[in-house]
């Protein structure tokens, strides 16, 4: 803790300032008289010196402020709220700036992949939303002694940042061919994974085993319900690809072609978001699930209408133990979840009860006219 006394020729002691660098919020306390004064001031990476940051205390602070300043760390809660109230701005920001509009597709805005790495003797992964069921096998491979191998499950950020970026690249081309960036590296960076790093470990590793994954993958959607009705369809991503891992651009663009039955399910009903929010949420798969799900549902709700937790699990999951407490971590997941994507999705009106989640008609997130508006 330091202290500081703001004076008529101003501060005491400026070494209580913080120095050029700081990242962060201080809560300053300031005390006239019987009146107690508190606020959050908060000093961002962007002050180029000390000079500045000392600069924009004192403009905080006049020169005719008799006042008592304490300087205080603050609260895990008051962080939290300048956390989402600068990622609600730097949205909003981005939109204004440039609004990089996205889309997904209404299955996988309803349903979820994996989480994480399901266990090796689960051969079919499946979610439920109402009547719609997914059901996805991972593809086979055979490795240089004959042996068939399983590639396993998609599963994490990854495979959903692909499938918005894939779905996006459709509306906008209008094509099923997708050619991809200059290279992995930049493809990498424009889904938001990062820099491209190598070894086993390393993010190229990773991105290489999920896009595999995902592409190899077998999906199937029922339509369930009705006894005397069996609807369904094969939803595999992509029917053909070629993908460069080296960065020789001698070897021509890489590219995807999406499947038939997936590039028309895209092109019939783009369900659209906010790419910039979707960033937001990139490291928490949960949060861009529930993202994608609100966009969704909430703009075409008549009337409030409630989601229990059973349902819920359903959908999303989290393959968690069953039993009350693997319910209660989910109930708190989710809870938080909703959190984070509100402050971002700031027109969602999603109320939380011990029943579930209420969803109330509101606003779409972003303004969407149809595919002619984007011709």
């Amino acid at each position: 803790m330091t202290a500081a006394l703001c004076y008529p020729n101003g501060l005491a002691s400026e070494a209580a300032l913080p120095t050029a660098g700081h990242v962060g919020a201080d809560r300053v306390g300031m005390r006239n008289g019987a009146q107690q004064y508190d606020y959050l001031m908060v000093v961002s990476r962007w002050y180029a010196s000390s000079e500045q940051v000392r600069h924009a205390w004192r403009a905080r602070f006049s020169r005719d402020c008799p006042y008592s300043v304490r300087v205080t760390t603050p609260t895990p809660a008051e962080l939290d709220a300048l956390a989402a109230a600068e990622r609600v701005e730097r949205v909003e920001r981005l939109d204004r700036e440039q609004q990089e509009l996205g889309f997904v597709t209404r299955v996988f805005a309803s349903t979820s992949l994996p989480y994480k790495e399901p266990p090796p003797e689960l051969e079919v992964w499946h979610r439920r939303n109402n009547k719609l069921l997914l059901t996805v096998t991972p593809g086979v491979t055979v490795d240089a002694e004959g042996n068939a191998c399983r590639l396993g499950f998609p599963f994490g950020v990854i495979p959903r940042l692909m499938l918005a970026w894939l779905s996006t690249a459709a509306v906008q081309t209008r094509e099923p061919k997708i050619v991809l960036p200059d290279s992995m590296a930049e493809f990498m960076r424009d889904l938001g994974i990062g820099a491209a790093t190598g070894g086993k470990k390393g993010s190229i590793h990773r991105f290489r085993n999920q896009t595999g994954r995902l592409l190899e993958s077998n999906f199937t959607v029922k339509q369930e319900g009705d006894p005397n009705l069996d609807m369904g369809a094969k939803l595999n991503i992509a029917s053909a690809w070629k993908l460069w891992w080296s960065e020789d651009k001698a070897n021509g663009p890489s590219w995807i072609r999406l499947s038939d039955e997936f590039f028309q399910l895209i092109l019939a009903a783009p369900v659209p978001m906010s790419m910039h929010a979707l960033r937001e949420f990139q490291k928490y798969p949960v949060q861009m699930d529930l993202y994608w799900w609100l966009t969704y549902r909430l703009p075409f709700l008549a009337h409030p209408t409630p989601v229990t937790w059973q349902q819920m699990s359903e959908q999303f999951g989290f393959q968690l133990a069953p039993g009350p407490q693997g319910l209660f971590t989910f109930k708190k997941a989710m809870i938080d979840a909703r959190t984070k994507v509100k402050a971002v999705y700031t027109q969602a009106n999603v109320d939380v009860d011990k029943h579930g989640f209420l969803l109330k008609p509101s606003k779409p997130h972003v303004p969407f006219k149809g595919l002619r508006a984007i011709a």
